[in-house]
């Protein structure tokens, strides 16, 4: 019986232990002799299964799965209990149920983004018309406040889509191997701007074996987050801790504050998208589940421990990475962000613009017009194939990602077997799956929603003078 990896307890009529095997002091975390004699108060009614926890003397949380069976002794009838530990299954469980919701939530964020992100891009894209062409001031005035306001406003709602976006798992990612401990001291600085002097940061850093396969921009905000969660829960001050360690096959990096801590409710709750324990102004619920999401899209885990009163710790997990990072090529610039300086305004463009929103639709070929570039505008994919059909001089397609009749990535498909060379610049807020490796090869390019005229027309630009 000692031998049996499971925990076996023999109990008595008067619920006291009469027998327990190795497995089962360990389980219980006493000695056998301590358990001999004990009434532990356990569900044994005959033939069930149940799952519970144990109430171990160190605190620690197991987690068993008993079943029971009646055996016949000299003195009478008693139970055998069979005691398995599922702590780890219970884990994974939650795990995939957390999982299961955030990605729920991350298709429904991702849904709204799309919507959110087509309005964004008319309201910001008017406002920067207006004060481009100073309609609403008299020459020499400066641009009126409330044009201003209606901008500032809408460049701040961009970082909530960039939010969600992140939640849905639909953001640009240019993921590389790189040194998690370069990043962590190359923002040092900015970390401690973010805290304040009534908060020290430190950093205590592995030697090497630092390397991970991630997006190095997504990951600084997975930090900067996570370092902005703990701000506010040391609003007195206190420390701040990153470390970061390394296994032969995985990589580690705590956050550790000596903040207030969270309740048990709450912290089963932290990495839910909107909710927060902050006031209406002070959060959108949107920080941690947004590292969450970005954490699990590089293939790592993130958890975390916390005690009201005792601080918090988040632990992040890596595959590692064995590469020598000194023969790493540099990242590569997106396209497009080369291109700086004023537009030029080259006037040769024939473009065609697919875009089921009018009003989206109507704003591009705007912005495009005004450049001096020929447009032709579509609301639907069978249009802009019928125009292509008709041979209709093109240098250059911009298609929505998510249309009515199809795709953009079929649509992209059809208009290459038409015209092999027609270049193709996808523009969405949510791609839901959409684009893939099929959106990014050959001569597609893709731009994010919301974006402003100068981002459409410096992109624009690019692909016209490198075709």
């Amino acid at each position: 019986m000692d031998r049996l990896a499971d925990g076996v307890l023999l109990v008595g009529s008067d619920g006291a232990v009469r027998y327990a095997n190795t497995a089962a002091a360990g389980l219980f975390g006493r000695s056998q002799e301590e358990l001999i004699g004990t009434i532990l108060g356990l569900p044994m009614s005959t033939g069930e299964r149940t799952e519970l926890e144990l109430n171990r003397p160190d605190g620690q949380p197991v987690w068993v799965e008993l079943c029971t069976a009646t055996v016949m002794l000299n003195d009478g009838a008693a139970l055998l209990g069979n005691l398995r530990d599922i702590t780890d299954r219970r884990e994974l469980e939650q795990q995939l149920r957390r999982s299961q919701k955030m990605e729920a939530v991350g298709r429904l964020a991702g849904g709204i983004a799309h919507d959110f992100n087509n309005l964004l891009t008319v309201i910001t894209g008017y406002a920067e018309v207006l004060i481009k062409e100073g309609r609403c001031s008299r020459p020499g005035e400066p641009v009126p406040d409330a044009l201003q306001q209606i901008r500032l406003a809408a460049e701040g709602a961009f970082g909530m889509t960039r939010q969600l976006l992140s939640l849905a798992r639909e953001h640009q990612s240019s993921p590389v191997v790189f040194s998690l401990n370069d990043l962590l001291e190359r923002i040092r600085g900015l970390l401690q701007s973010h805290l304040g002097e009534s908060i020290s940061v430190r950093l205590q850093l592995c030697e090497g074996g630092d390397a991970i396969h991630a997006d190095p921009g997504l990951m600084e905000q997975v930090v900067i987050n996570l370092v902005l969660n703990a701000r506010d829960a040391m609003p007195e001050g206190g420390n701040l801790t990153l470390q970061t360690t390394s296994t032969d096959t995985r990589v580690h990096l705590t956050v550790t504050d000596t903040g207030c801590g969270m309740e048990p409710e709450a912290a089963a709750r932290a990495f839910e998208p909107f909710f927060t324990t902050k006031g209406p102004e002070e959060g959108t619920g949107l920080g941690l589940s947004t590292a969450f999401g970005i954490v699990a899209e590089a293939g790592g885990t993130i958890d975390l421990e916390t005690e009201p009163g005792a601080g918090t710790t988040f632990r992040l997990s890596f595959r590692r990475q064995n590469s020598d990072l000194r023969d790493r090529p540099p990242r590569a610039t997106p396209p497009g962000d080369a291109v700086t300086g004023v537009v030029r305004d080259t006037g040769r463009g024939r473009i065609l613009v697919v875009e089921d929103g009018r009003s989206l639709r109507d704003l591009v070929r705007y912005v495009l017009e005004d450049a001096g570039h020929r447009v032709h505008a579509a609301a639907r994919p069978s249009r802009a194939l019928a125009l292509i059909a008709d041979d209709e001089p093109l240098d250059l397609v911009i298609t929505d990602v998510i249309m009515p009749e199809m795709k953009g990535h079929e649509l992209a498909r059809r208009i290459r077997e038409m015209r092999p060379g027609l270049r193709v610049l996808y523009m969405s807020g949510y791609t839901a799956g959409e684009v893939g490796d099929d959106g990014t090869a050959g001569s597609i390019e893709f731009i994010q929603k919301p974006f402003t005229p100068e981002e459409l027309l410096k992109r624009v630009d690019a692909l016209l003078t490198t075709a």
